[in-house]
């Protein structure tokens, strides 16, 4: 997780109780979204709707909201960095990770999908500082990387359950967990605000318009137009930056910690709302493997604090969840 300046944040209530509730009902319903990322993703790839309209249609959604937003709050959203580091940027988590991540969703549920993509982020966030400076993980990331890998093969364990994701599935959600992780090393290493970040991801995204219309030579929105106004309205807009939004509350109100933790509640609410939603299987050990990765979650989110500040270790902080289907909500 990164921490958030306060300085950047709104005046919002100041007695206990009321921030308590309000941190709380903000970081739920950002957990909401999120999870719920995963189920739309899932049905409307479901649905045939290819993944690049798809994606297309995500940043017709908020390419607006990122203009009016830099037009009303200027250098507060404006992301200043070298056409380099955001070409690597928007290479990790623009448009080309949108169209691979939604597009994993025809091999994989809601549910599975969200929890290996997060659940691998534990591995891959303690593996990529490793690999590139050297930093040794703490107890706590380790144990919860460790909690995380457990529980993805006990969630996978039930066979008889049905499907819930092919090896392709799985080998492009791995895939992403790591880009997202790397996207999580250079955000702190380069001290990249997540709201300027998110914002940039929008208004930058109309340079692979070009690579859209040489691989998808037209778009192809003739199905159902509520399918059309689902994609572009939740994930555009609810998404990527209400999702985005609430979790800024979250964290002014109760703490990065606490919030880490709700936000941890995502990849199982996925699974939950798939069950519910779009009838994907949900059986106990199944329930059992989401507890395990949740509990990793957790104890890498909060576990990396206390180990640094009692033990007064230097250790590799949590990683930016990608919102397991939500994409660029960096969290």
């Amino acid at each position: 997780m990164l921490h958030f300046p306060r300085s950047r944040l709104p005046s919002l209530p100041t007695s206990p109780a009321a921030r308590f509730a309000l941190g709380m009902l903000a970081g739920l319903a950002a957990a909401l979204l999120w999870g719920g990322g995963s189920v739309v993703s899932r049905h409307l790839v479901a649905q045939k709707l290819h993944p690049m309209d798809l994606a297309l249609l995500r940043y017709i959604g908020c390419f607006p909201i990122a203009a009016i937003a830099l037009l009303l709050f200027r250098d507060k959203v404006r992301l200043d960095v070298s056409w380099f580091r955001l070409a690597v940027l928007l290479l990790l988590a623009g448009p080309p990770y949108h169209v691979f991540v939604i597009g994993g969703y025809a091999h994989a549920t809601a549910g599975a999908g969200a929890l290996i993509i997060t659940g691998l982020m534990q591995v891959f966030s303690l593996a990529v500082p490793f690999l590139l400076v050297g930093t040794r993980p703490g107890l706590a990331p380790v144990i919860g990387a460790g909690l995380a890998i457990f529980g993805l093969a006990v969630f996978s364990a039930d066979m008889a359950a049905g499907f819930s994701f092919t090896p392709l599935g799985l080998a492009i959600f791995s895939i992403a967990a790591l880009g997202w992780a790397l996207l999580t090393y250079y955000v702190r290493l380069w001290k990249i605000d997540p709201l300027q970040l998110t914002n940039a991801l929008a208004l930058w995204s109309p340079l692979f318009l070009p690579l859209y219309f040489v691989f998808r030579p037209g778009p192809d929105f003739s199905g159902p137009i509520g399918e059309t106004l689902l994609q572009l309205v939740y994930h555009g807009m609810l998404v990527a930056y209400g999702a985005t939004l609430l979790f800024f509350v979250a964290v002014r109100q109760l703490g990065i910690s606490t919030a880490a933790v709700i936000q941890a509640l995502a990849p199982g609410l996925a699974a939950v709302m798939g069950a519910l939603l779009l009838g994907e299987i949900l059986s106990p050990i199944r329930s059992l493997g989401i507890l395990i990765v949740v509990a990793g979650i957790i104890v890498t989110s909060v576990g990396a604090k206390i180990w640094t500040h009692y033990m007064g270790r230097k250790s590799v902080l949590p990683p930016m969840s990608p919102g397991p289907g939500q994409t660029s909500s960096l969290r």
